[in-house]
């Protein structure tokens, strides 16, 4: 059946769903599904005047609801993340209440078709067909649906439905000849058009029902709206089963329930996720890297990152890489490391949480604090680290042989460290590491150091600075 021509292969990158959208009353939602910030820009297509176009901002995991004024057809197209999606909007109330008013009243009535004088009846016959035209009009601009976009639904939903009947209608259309109807000589009867007209009004029924949010207020609002507990038993008077078209809608929708999630994951953080903590004075403006990440593509193609991780009227969090180019890229198998850079600024004291996460993959949280003047930072205190070692076997340091050493007045947590001194035996990363190198604390566990080669007890003495999470130095 065609029904089969739904089924929705996996996204390529840049086309997944980063939104959904639902229909509240005559106002529409539309939440963000991934944890960066974008932008929109709405489109509203017009016969009279020349496109009309607004912009604006959605936040991560927020939402954004958009109100149209008038009835029109309205496309919306998000930009998030190096992902675009499109969604067009038809949005037609006055129509609609005009086609079910029609509706309603060529259903449930007598009118053509039962008897008497047909001529005397020719204006009820036209209405008829002038209420299918209305809604086949109106079906034509509802070609796709929200969250299931390239799928004509609306036109396999007619299709199927027509030919569940298609006996049954091809009866009606043959009970007479066919010369006798085209020279006017036959009865005209309303049953084939009541028939055409009930697929249609359930098409639009079912529509604007399966993009509606499933909550009760919602729902009673648009039976309320379609006057469907009044029409229902006049489209069973039809001869119209209506569970069986809303089975042949729900088995067309159903491969668009969800967005697809391909089952792919080709970004990783190359240590635990950690929360990250950073304190400014209000009004300091800030545009500069605050925190280096280390990430790895574990996919068998090169990925690009240049991205805002948080958006808003005056403060921004991005995703820059180490080198400063752009965008940054990691090769297949490969790592890079990437920089997080704040951008703006608050003028109140507060706090933003911002989570970094890729493809469902928690990399790290950055809690950013905006404090007054009046209580300033203050740099970390340190000691030096003492460490006894099992001779010869090389030890590798953790984040924990530091903090154990390291405080901080204000609270803030540790964020990177230098080793000073004699460095000859510590390696980084596998090279010999270098006297006054900043080591991130995501790094750390790549410091390794190498014990003499002595049956002695053996300690060994680190000297070292420390930097907090506000970016001052151990004194």
């Amino acid at each position: 059946m065609l029904i089969d021509q739904l089924l929705i292969e996996c996204p390529e990158i840049g086309t997944d769903k980063i939104v959904k959208m639902v229909k509240e009353k005559e106002t529409y939602k539309f939440s963000n599904l991934l944890i960066f910030s974008g932008t929109y820009s709405i489109i509203k297509k017009s016969c009279s005047f020349p496109n009309s176009s607004i912009t604006g901002n959605i936040l991560a995991n927020s939402d954004f609801v958009f109100s149209p004024e008038k009835d029109g057809e309205y496309i919306i197209t998000f930009n998030i993340d190096d992902k675009r999606q499109t969604i067009t909007i038809t949005h037609y109330p006055s129509i609609i209440k005009s086609i079910v008013k029609s509706t309603r009243t060529a259903l449930c009535s007598c009118g053509c078709g039962c008897g008497g004088d047909c001529n005397s009846l020719a204006k009820s016959c036209l209405s008829y067909q002038d209420v299918f035209a209305e809604t086949q009009l109106l079906l034509g601009l509802f070609k796709t649906i929200p969250n299931c976009e390239g799928k004509d639904v609306i036109k396999l939903f007619t299709y199927l439905s027509i030919d569940l009947y298609k006996c049954d209608l091809f009866s009606l259309f043959c009970d007479k000849e066919l010369e006798l109807k085209l020279k006017g000589e036959s009865e005209f009867s309303s049953t084939l058009t009541k028939k055409l007209i009930t697929i249609n009004y359930l098409a639009l029924y079912f529509y604007e029902l399966w993009i509606t949010n499933p909550l009760e207020d919602f729902v009673k609002f648009h039976e309320q709206k379609y006057k469907f507990k009044k029409i229902k038993d006049c489209l069973l008077k039809a001869g119209i089963d209506i569970f069986a078209l809303q089975t042949i809608w729900d088995q067309i929708t159903a491969p668009c329930e969800e967005p697809i999630t391909c089952p792919i994951n080709c970004f990783s953080n190359i240590v635990d996720p950690a929360l990250l903590s950073y304190s400014f004075v209000v009004g300091t403006p800030l545009n500069g890297m605050y925190h280096r990440v280390t990430l790895r593509n574990t996919c068998d193609e090169t990925l690009f990152f240049d991205r805002l991780i948080f958006l808003d009227s005056d403060f921004q969090v991005q995703i820059r890489n180490a080198s400063g180019t752009n965008p940054a890229s990691i090769l297949s198998g490969g790592t890079l490391d990437v920089d997080i850079k704040f951008v703006g600024t608050k003028n109140q004291p507060t706090v933003i949480t911002v989570p970094f996460t890729y493809q469902g993959v928690l990399i790290n949280t950055y809690e950013i604090r905006f404090i007054n003047p009046e209580t300033p930072n203050r740099p970390p205190i340190i000691v030096d680290i003492i460490k006894e070692l099992d001779n010869r076997n090389p030890y590798t340091f953790t984040v924990a042989d530091f903090e154990n050493y390291f405080t901080d007045p204000d609270g803030d947590t540790l964020e990177r460290i230098v080793i000073v001194g004699d460095t000859i035996r510590f390696t980084l990363n596998g090279q010999p590491y270098i006297s006054g190198t900043e080591i991130n604390r995501n790094n750390i566990t790549s410091l390794i150091y190498t014990p003499l080669d002595t049956d002695d007890i053996y300690s060994v003495v680190l000297h070292w600075m420390a930097y907090d999470s506000y970016g001052l130095p151990s004194n």
